[in-house]
């Protein structure tokens, strides 16, 4: 899968999902680089809104002007529908039982592992909001 750049600017603070943990960035931080587990990255933009996106790892790197993340699945956490990827991973499991090739299994596998991965930061993030 291609990776995807996005770019953010006017942020005034960045909380990602960083291999040692979740780490907050303020505005005007040094620059920095930083390896990305998959999770939640939230923009929370000078004009007090915040936005929150799912990522499967990836890198930031952030410098006192913006922040860009570099990743395979980026999707914009509202955008998710637990109901829709529950079917989708129920598909993508059924399929997996017809399959013989292993570059097949390696691709249902790797929908897979995304799949379960967004359904558990939806799960995170709604105890985190409630």
């Amino acid at each position: 899968m291609p990776a995807v750049t996005k770019h953010f600017q006017n942020v005034s603070r960045v909380v990602v999902p960083a291999v040692d943990g979740r780490l907050g960035i303020l505005f005007r931080h040094a620059p920095m680089i930083l390896k990305l587990k998959s999770g939640v990255v939230s923009m929370h933009t000078s004009a007090g809104k915040t936005e929150h996106f799912f990522v499967w790892g990836g890198i930031a790197s952030v410098d006192q002007k913006r922040c860009n993340i570099v990743t395979d699945t980026y999707t914009v956490l509202d955008d998710l529908d637990p109901m829709i990827l529950s079917q989708k991973l129920k598909g993508y499991q059924a399929d997996l039982l017809g399959v013989s090739l292993e570059q097949e299994k390696d691709k249902l596998n790797y929908k897979i592992a995304i799949t379960e991965a967004m359904l558990s930061v939806l799960k995170e993030h709604q105890k985190g909001t409630s």
